[in-house]
């Protein structure tokens, strides 16, 4: 098991262990199946593994601004459901804005 492996899981059990849609346990052997799904798209400062980011600040983006997921099918479905839900607020936006001017 690497290092990063390693501190993968450890974030995993800070967010519970488990998937927070269907509650799919996270073990070493699946946890390539499992992502950090940022609540927010727009607060997110990073992907997990992506950069050389410090522990600390890692484990605080997680706890604060994730949630826990398996990647298929529960990441897959709520990506198209937060993508739906923008761009019907983005369509109430710009008609609100037409009928302002």
């Amino acid at each position: 098991m690497s290092k990063h492996q390693k501190f993968k899981k450890s974030c995993a059990d800070l967010l519970g262990g488990e998937c927070a849609i269907c509650g799919r346990t996270v073990t070493y052997d699946n946890l390539h199946t499992f992502e950090f799904h940022h609540l927010n798209p727009n607060l997110k400062q990073f992907t997990f593994g992506s950069h050389r980011w410090r522990r600390e600040d890692i484990i605080h983006e997680i706890t604060t601004k994730c949630i826990l997921v398996c990647d298929y099918p529960c990441h897959k479905e709520l990506t198209k459901m937060t993508n739906r839900c923008l761009r019907v607020a983005n369509k109430r936006k710009q008609q609100k804005l037409k009928e302002i001017i």
